[in-house]
């Protein structure tokens, strides 16, 4: 193998390759990226943890075809230190790749190509394209997702298709709920469950700079994602995600309206204070408060629109916090029944369920 490729396109395939390696990965050869030579002017990366993978592209002179597996961390450093546009990649001996770049040069150890895993085949399955709006739908939800141990279906996110009407995401980690859904011209697919890392994968690239839909494909075990010349591939979650409706309160009759960007930054000063806060919903007010034996405590009242009896809530600031800086309205309300009731938390058609903490 001998190519020739521009630094600025190889660290940007790198960049997100890397995040894909785990830390400490069981298997060698995972901790590496495989790179392989597809035709005279394209280089093909691949990395996988066996539960998510990506397969990208960038162009290359290709001198002599071949593939080895290299590194991922040490070979992205090495790429993003380099001052010079131009960087070689050579067969060595004793399986070494020879690092060029400039003055530059460095011997690497590789593991052998066919130690590294089998990238499942997207072709032969049937597929539909997908917005990329759908970033903004993972940061609406992805906040719900549970990092503890527990059942699967709270490890990941629910996507369904619900035929005409929209795109739904889901997530839920037992004190909360978040919903959002945006038009969609879906055929009625069936609901899939994708683990957080495949969202956080997906979320990076789509920050990336592109254009076009997300054809999206899946087979029985696996989830395909081909956008801007990259494939994504996740694993799908085995399980059944809760018939989230059910949770969603239908009869509290008290709302309350209030402005979004002011009911933030409140909460960012008591979050300061304690990491739990007292709402106090009073006749157009709504007064926070929280308390704080190593800190103090504080008060701050606003102005909202209220018009029912006055209650009483307690909440995990944060849980405040990340519904309002996801939401993208100037105003959100609240839907109270009383203080033993989960409290409906809306913008639109991304909505929070969130249960109140003890008195």
């Amino acid at each position: 193998m001998k190519i020739a490729v521009n630094n600025v396109d190889l660290i940007r395939e790198l960049n997100l390759l890397e995040k894909i390696v785990g830390k400490k990965p069981t298997i060698p050869v995972l901790a590496n990226v495989l790179i392989q030579t597809a035709d005279m002017g394209t280089l093909v990366l691949s990395a996988t943890d066996l539960e998510i993978g990506l397969v990208g592209a960038c162009p290359a002179d290709v001198l002599e075809s071949g593939s080895a597996t290299l590194p991922a961390r040490k070979l992205t450093e090495l790429v993003r230190a380099q001052s010079d546009d131009k960087i070689m990649l050579e067969s060595g001996p004793r399986g070494a790749v020879i690092f060029t770049s400039g003055k530059f040069k460095s011997r690497l150890q590789t593991l052998p190509s066919g130690d590294f895993p089998k990238i499942p085949l997207v072709e032969g399955h049937p597929a539909i394209k997908l917005p990329r709006a759908l970033k903004g739908m993972i940061a609406q939800v992805r906040y719900a997702i549970s990092d503890k141990e527990g059942r699967h279906f709270m490890k990941g996110a629910l996507l369904s298709f619900r035929e005409g009407q929209g795109l739904l995401m889901a997530a839920t980690e037992g004190a909360r709920l978040s919903v959002t859904e945006i038009p969609f011209g879906s055929e009625g697919w069936e609901p899939v469950l994708l683990p957080a890392k495949a969202l956080d994968e997906l979320a990076a690239l789509l920050s990336e700079e592109g254009t076009g839909d997300i054809t999206f494909a899946r087979s029985d075990r696996h989830l395909f994602f081909e956008l801007d010349g990259r494939l994504f591939i996740s694993r799908q979650i085995e399980g059944k995600f809760p018939d989230y409706e059910r949770i969603i309160p239908t009869q509290n009759e008290h709302r309350m309206v209030i402005e979004r960007a002011a009911f933030a930054s409140m909460l960012r000063r008591f979050v300061l204070i304690d990491e739990v806060v007292v709402l106090q919903l009073k006749e157009n007010s709504l007064e926070l408060s929280a308390a704080s034996a190593e800190v103090g405590d504080g008060v701050e009242a606003v102005t909202a629109l209220y018009e029912g009896p006055e209650i009483e809530l307690r909440y995990k600031a944060q849980f405040l916090l990340d519904f309002l800086t996801t939401a993208l309205s100037d105003t959100v309300t609240m839907d109270i029944k009383d203080i033993h009731t989960p409290v409906l938390f809306t913008d639109g058609n991304f909505f929070n369920v969130i249960m109140g903490m003890r008195m």
